[in-house]
């Protein structure tokens, strides 16, 4: 078994795989890379990000060669995570509001 160092190229591609649920086999697929290659040890060559970013535009090849992420894409992101919760409860509420609506009318009845 290889271990890989964290926070390579490799690794931050895996996380941002995984992020999009798309499995490592599949993402060597789509791209055109050997299979086994991103659970590998070893660089990551600019050839083979390009292959990566060719088929998933939203890869940021900037935070995946440097590991630093744009201060305004962390915090785009801090406010999508936000924004997605708020709305799992604002639907949470929605049905308690209509589970006590139906008790309402059933006991109005």
């Amino acid at each position: 078994m290889i271990f890989m160092a964290k926070n390579t190229p490799k690794t931050r591609t895996i996380d941002f795989l995984q992020k999009k649920g798309i499995s490592i086999f599949n993402a060597e697929k789509m791209c055109g890379l050997s299979r086994g290659y991103l659970g590998t040890g070893g660089v990551m060559g600019s050839d083979k990000i390009a292959m990566i970013k060719n088929k998933f535009p939203d890869y940021d090849v900037n935070y995946i060669v440097t590991g630093k992420q744009d201060s305004r894409e962390s915090e785009l992101e801090f406010y999508k995570e936000a924004f997605e919760k708020a709305r799992e409860e604002i639907d949470c509420q929605k049905k308690q509001i209509d589970a006590l609506n139906k008790i309402i009318k059933i006991s109005n009845n």
